[in-house]
């Protein structure tokens, strides 16, 4: 019942506040994924489609569609078509042609010595002159003349007098929902008489001198050997077809060309001895109407493609199934092949899921529309290349497929992601809720300690290359003064900014570095042992949470301490990282509302670590009425490592460095969080893929109880950020999103400059820095950092957004003025 429940609630969209989030996503990686559950839903509908024969149209169309884009061959040198033209009828002034005049066609035909004739004219009745001559022409033993079984719409045409049943042939065919003929019927059966059609019997006829025959054994009698070729028939479900009727003996017809399956040649041609002798020996000779006022013209797959002369005459329809027999008994071709009904799930369900899942990885429109047309051009190039070897395999249902469930994954991610922002507002709401909450009980005891944001600063989550190449950034600080940035403001610690211990002063390995820990807090110190050896071996023994062994103190502040640990429940036992933080009271009603603080800041920080350039928050979890949090280990050194000071970088590199954290952003404040302290110690640089990783997400807004510094009134606020970094508004107490723009706008002015943000020039007639004069930076650039550290923050981009179309189309080498940076001016 718990993994039941747990399915429905993954169905909505909600995740319980699971103390161990590895774990529950783990579980819900493996039951109930989305684009499972969508790619599921969408292939049972099309299978529910197919069995009702809803999708046979378009799939018999994506049929033509293939048989249209195949090479053509070359005409069958065994075959020759002798076609009636118009101009014959003109000439002659005769239709139907009498019967003198297709004997003496037959006549001349003769002479040459084929191996079998066709004739595709009706001949039950006389048409004068010439009756006695033609009946004798026909008596010929390589002679085949027609017969129409018929129909319920269409009545039966007798054969000529006189030809014996195995020298007749039907020429019936069949044709599809649509009018297009798709399939050769060889055998039919009529008041249980067998017959056979015209193609068959020219094939035949042609094998025969080949001393090739027709045969089939048991048990399967309605497999046919022939040559090399094995015929079986159609089935009811065979390729795109669905509940087919499969009476007779039915092929699927591979047509060889539209134009040129054979030679031909017109009546008049053939009767003025313009025809080769080498034309005729030994072949199959086809003798019919190609005029279109004779009607006899069929609808095929090459029809769809072709303006003009898209029917093909009946007489050209039995040449194409008379090469294609003969292809099959030559070993030079095989029949069409097709899936089980079962491999046809499959099939559909799998290009289902594959489009599903890149919907699920490339997230944006954008970006899922070209994801999604490689996928189908994939699609149809894999129907492509089974079909030149003769596979038909189902190509509109994996089609509808894939653009179903893409589309409604990427539908469930845009409903998911409005709910987690309303989510994570409300979580946001409710942090504030706590801190007035916490204010409020802190004004209880003025002497108390402040109690800092749960999360405090991410730390430790890379290990560097070298030594950081910013060795004089300022720290993370809190400050605490009236709203206005004018005047004075108190720092808010235990002792200078200096005097907290970095992880180069402290860890084990001298090759760590991270931000300052602790520099924004004020939480007594613990009395664990910190410094530059490894913890104790009862440290190194005991397991936290149960599952995570410490490996070494990454570095202590005045809150709690950081360690580097592996996770013993884990496959490989990766490592972690994991921040002890400690109450700065232990009694009851405090460590209720700190509880419920830092639950509701670990849920903010687990949902914006779903994105891959935001370390993620493995677990949450409290122990001995201290809390801690787990995240991931990831290696990679600090961009401050790339921006020394006095070097200055190059302009294309400054605007590629900005556009990857301006992506980070947007996501960022999407889900309605600042992260109020982005520095170049916070950035750091993957060592996998060379990716921006933002870290330190704890410069969250803090609450210091009034009184506890200079009798300071109960309206001032608190502010958080590092010196050059932070904009006035944020010194303030009054953060907005546009603080962060001032921010990661600095770390690009330093990046040109050379200089810390600190060290730069301010105008005093505006309060922004002046920085242009001191880098070789293009106008447009200059004028989009401009905008996004401008002193006053009603005149920066109004979002990250904004900010990073204009990076972007800076970024493809458009020196135009950037269309945002003229917005809103």
């Amino acid at each position: 019942m718990r993994r039941l429940r747990r399915f429905f609630q993954d169905l909505r969209g909600w995740t319980p506040p699971a103390k161990s989030l590895g774990d529950w996503q783990r579980w819900r990686r493996r039951v109930g994924h989305p684009v499972l559950l969508t790619s599921v839903v969408v292939t049972g509908g099309l299978l529910v489609g197919q069995e009702l024969g809803w999708l046979e149209v378009a799939e018999l169309q994506a049929f033509d569609r293939l048989v249209q884009l195949r090479p053509t061959g070359e005409s069958d040198p065994r075959l020759l078509v002798v076609g009636i033209t118009e101009e014959d009828i003109e000439q002659r002034q005769e239709w139907p042609l009498s019967d003198q005049t297709v004997a003496e066609a037959l006549e001349i035909l003769q002479r040459d010595r084929p191996r079998a004739i066709g004739v595709d004219i009706y001949r039950s009745t006389p048409q004068p002159p010439g009756r006695d001559r033609l009946l004798k022409a026909l008596a010929a033993p390589n002679v085949i003349a027609i017969t129409k079984l018929g129909d319920a719409t269409s009545a039966g045409v007798a054969p000529p007098p006189g030809v014996p049943p195995e020298r007749v042939g039907f020429n019936d065919y069949v044709v599809d929902v649509d009018g297009t003929v798709r399939r050769s019927l060889l055998i039919g059966t009529v008041d249980n008489q067998v017959y056979y059609s015209l193609a068959w019997r020219l094939a035949i006829a042609y094998l025969a001198a080949e001393g090739v025959q027709p045969r089939n054994q048991p048990p399967n009698l309605r497999r046919i050997f022939l040559g090399e070729a094995i015929l079986e028939p159609l089935t009811r479900r065979a390729g795109g077809y669905h509940n087919l009727d499969t009476r007779g003996y039915q092929l699927l017809l591979d047509y060889h060309s539209f134009d040129r399956v054979s030679r031909q040649v017109s009546l008049s041609q053939l009767l003025r001895g313009e025809v080769q002798e080498e034309w005729v020996r030994g072949k199959v000779v086809l003798l019919g109407t190609v005029a279109p006022s004779a009607k006899d013209l069929f609808a095929t797959p090459y029809s769809a493609a072709r303006k003009e002369a898209y029917l093909m005459p009946g007489v050209t329809l039995h040449a194409q199934m008379v090469s294609h027999l003969l292809r099959l008994a030559e070993g030079e071709e095989s029949l069409f092949w097709g899936l089980p009904q079962w491999a046809e799930g499959l099939w559909t369900w799998g290009w289902a899921l594959l489009a599903g899942a890149l919907a699920w990885r490339f997230r944006h429109p954008l970006a899922w529309g070209a994801a999604v047309a490689i996928a189908v051009g994939s699609l149809f190039g894999t129907c492509y290349v089974l079909f030149l070897n003769l596979g038909w395999v189902p190509l509109v249902p994996p089609l509808l497929g894939a653009i179903a469930t893409s589309a409604g994954v990427l539908l469930y991610l845009n409903y998911q992601a409005q709910q987690v922002r309303q989510a994570m507002l409300a979580r946001v709401q409710d942090q504030e809720r706590t801190i007035a909450l916490l204010h409020s009980i802190l004004k209880e005891s003025p002497t108390a300690p402040s109690l800092p944001s749960a999360i405090g600063e991410t730390t430790a989550l890379y290990q560097p290359t070298g030594d950081t190449g910013e060795s004089d950034e300022a720290s993370t600080v809190v400050y605490q003064g009236s709203s206005s940035v004018n005047e004075a403001s108190t720092v808010v610690y235990q002792g200078q900014p200096e005097q907290f211990p970095t992880v180069a002063e402290t860890s084990s390995d001298p090759n760590l570095a991270t931000t300052d820990i602790g520099s924004n807090t004020a939480l007594p110190p613990l009395p664990a042992p910190v410094g530059d050896r490894p913890p104790s071996s009862a440290h190194r023994s005991s397991l936290i949470g149960g599952r995570y062994r410490i490996q070494s103190t990454l570095g202590s502040g005045g809150f709690g301490i950081t360690y580097r640990a592996i996770d013993t429940q884990r496959p490989r036992e990766p490592e972690c990282v994991i921040k002890r933080l400690m109450p700065a009271r232990q009694d009851t009603r405090f460590l209720q509302v700190a509880r419920r603080l830092f639950n509701t800041e670990a849920e903010i920080l687990e949902v914006l670590g779903h994105h891959d350039q935001i370390p993620q928050l493995l677990a949450y979890f409290e122990e001995n009425q201290e809390f801690f949090l787990v995240q991931d280990f990831v290696p990679g050194h600090p961009i401050g490592e790339e921006l020394p000071m006095d070097q200055r970088q190059s302009e294309e590199s400054v605007i590629k460095l900005l556009a990857d954290l301006l992506e980070i952003l947007v996501f960022v404040h999407d889900h309605h969080v600042i992260h109020r302290d982005i520095k170049p110690n916070n950035l750091m640089r993957r060592d996998r893929d060379g990716r921006l990783i933002l870290i330190d997400f704890g410069a969250v807004k803090q609450i210091q109880p009034s009184g506890t510094l200079d009798g300071q009134a109960d309206e001032e606020t608190v502010a958080i950020g590092t010196r050059g970094y932070a904009p006035p508004e944020q010194l303030a107490g009054h953060p907005n999103v546009t603080s962060d723009l001032y921010a990661a706008g600095m770390i690009g002015v330093q990046a040109l400059t050379g200089i810390s943000p600190w060290r730069l020039p301010v105008d005093p007639d505006t309060g922004s820095v002046r920085w242009q004069h001191l880098a070789k930076v293009s106008d447009e650039v200059g004028d989009v950092l401009d905008r996004m550290v401008a002193y006053h923050f009603n005149d920066r981009y109004p979002s990250a957004s904004a900010a990073l179309r204009d990076f972007r189309q800076l970024a493809t080498g458009d020196r135009r003025p950037p269309v945002s940076s003229l917005r809103d001016r």
